[in-house]
């Protein structure tokens, strides 16, 4: 950069000043020997030259000096004016040029930093106005390998922290605060604004009742050996807590609070009163420590399921106990009794059972009605019956002859019979105006079957015997046969 020597050559300025009102003989001013090649030589020890002084605004203009500058290049004056600096100013034909400078200054001529510079603000402030927008002031780097940004040195000229813009392209901002440290770059990363607009933070991000880190602390997302945790506080402790590799917790204060999870279809899917320790299903109002609402409202136990649970039959509902210890288990059933065929009058006419012939009684049988039933598990099936019998000779005509015809029934499952019952008639022989009686018998019984479980037929049987004498028997012509099966298990 050009200088001037400072204010003792002032006099070679004024002497081309005053070179149009001077002759070309040297004038002195203070002294009777001007100096060699001088117009004019002021010499004093107590004095000086008083320039003019003026309030310049804007060094680009001419103002406030007045008059025509055209040829007024080397003009000199003192600048007043703070904004644009106080000083000897000469006017170079374009502007104001502060005397010992060339013209240039960041205002109107790029630069390069030769060396390290240090601008002590001391007490006071640096600012910068402008409406310029996001970029009024930038950093720009030439080489998008290197980091660029600020650093922050405490007094010891060690880094306390610092912002920067990552290398590459396409990076993020970083905010370093970790540690006190002479390399800028050993600060440790506590956040960074990612160029996808997302947010990484260091450890832990706290939240506080007004200002950071005076106030009380409201909450605290950190990190623990790898793991996430989110606490919420109260009171400067932390009351709720949700960790993703340890316990979450709810009211760790055990303050009354009440927990409540609203879903879709339910405001109060989950709902825990702070006040009684109730827990209630679809109600805010749990009356008992767990209380299920709705009128539809069931609860459904994998493990004792069908197939979860051996003790579980398909198609059957199966009784749950509780044990010594207040646990629900399924156990084989107590004795469950039901109904499963109750038919009244079932016989749609009747049934006839008619020995071979008038002079043949032998044994004759025939089956009166069956059913098939299904058991889901392994059963005590009772039988109960009653049924109507008619006793007549071979021909249909009363039986009185005197001899004795045989009538019975029983139930057979095709392997064993039970329910059996019997009845006789005997009628004496009709010579002598005997009167000879005759109608509807009745055969009642029950018994009983042990079965496995499957599909199971059950069959009455009616049977008749005569000897030597014929007989025909009707079973069923009453209304009033009934046949009934009852599973006890």
């Amino acid at each position: 950069m050009k200088t001037i020597t400072p204010m003792l050559k002032l006099s070679f300025v004024l002497s081309v000043f005053l070179l149009p009102f001077i002759s070309n003989a040297q004038v002195g001013i203070g002294t009777t020997n001007p100096a060699g090649g001088s117009l004019l030589d002021i010499e004093s020890a107590e004095k000086g030259i008083l320039i003019p002084r003026v309030d310049i605004a804007d060094l680009s203009t001419q103002a406030p000096v007045t008059g025509d500058l055209t040829s007024s290049e080397s003009l000199l004056v003192y600048n007043t004016n703070t904004t644009t600096g106080k000083g000897f100013y000469y006017w170079d034909g374009t502007q104001w040029v502060a005397v010992g400078g060339n013209g240039e200054n960041i205002y109107t001529t790029d630069g390069t930093l030769e060396e390290n510079r240090i601008v002590s603000q001391e007490d006071k402030t640096l600012q910068f106005e402008g409406n310029i927008g996001r970029n009024a002031i930038s950093i720009k780097r030439t080489n998008n390998v290197t980091e660029t940004g600020v650093g922050f040195q405490n007094s010891g000229d060690y880094y306390d922290a610092s912002i920067f813009m990552e290398s590459g392209t396409n990076q993020g901002l970083v905010v370093a605060t970790g540690g006190n440290n002479p390399d800028v770059t050993a600060v440790g990363t506590t956040a960074v604004f990612n160029n996808d607009q997302t947010t990484s933070f260091s450890n832990s991000i706290s939240v506080y009742q007004n200002d950071a880190n005076v106030n009380d602390i409201t909450g605290r997302l950190y990190s623990t050996d790898d793991d996430g945790i989110l606490d919420l506080y109260e009171n400067n402790s932390y009351n709720h807590r949700i960790a993703a590799n340890s316990s979450t917790i709810f009211n760790e204060q055990g303050l009354n609070l009440d927990f409540r999870v609203e879903t879709d279809n339910s405001a109060n899917t989950l709902f825990v009163d702070g006040s009684s320790d109730n827990v209630g299903l679809s109600t805010n109002t749990p009356q008992e420590k767990l209380h299920i609402s709705g009128n539809n409202s069931t609860i459904r136990v994998d493990g004792l399921s069908d197939t979860n649970n051996a003790e579980n039959v398909t198609g059957d509902f199966m009784p749950v106990y509780v044990d010594d210890n207040g646990t629900m288990v399924l156990q084989p059933s107590l004795v469950q009794t039901y109904m499963p065929v109750n038919a009244l009058n079932y016989i749609s006419n009747y049934i006839q059972v008619q020995s071979p012939s008038a002079n043949n009684g032998n044994l004759t049988s025939a089956n009166i009605g069956s059913v098939t039933l299904n058991l889901t598990q392994e059963s005590l099936v009772e039988i109960v019956y009653h049924i109507s019998v008619t006793v007549s000779d071979y021909g249909g005509g009363s039986a009185n002859d005197g001899a004795p015809r045989l009538f019975r029934s029983y139930v057979t499952d095709g392997s064993n019979r039970v329910a059996y019952n019997t009845g006789t008639y005997a009628q004496a022989g009709a010579t002598g105006g005997a009167t000879i009686a005759n109608g509807f018998y009745y055969l009642s019984s029950s018994g009983y079957f042990q079965l496995p479980a499957g599909d199971h037929t059950f069959t009455l049987v009616g049977e008749g015997y005569g000897g030597e004498y014929g007989f025909r028997l009707r079973f069923g012509e009453t209304n009033q046969e009934r046949f009934q099966i009852i599973v006890h298990r």
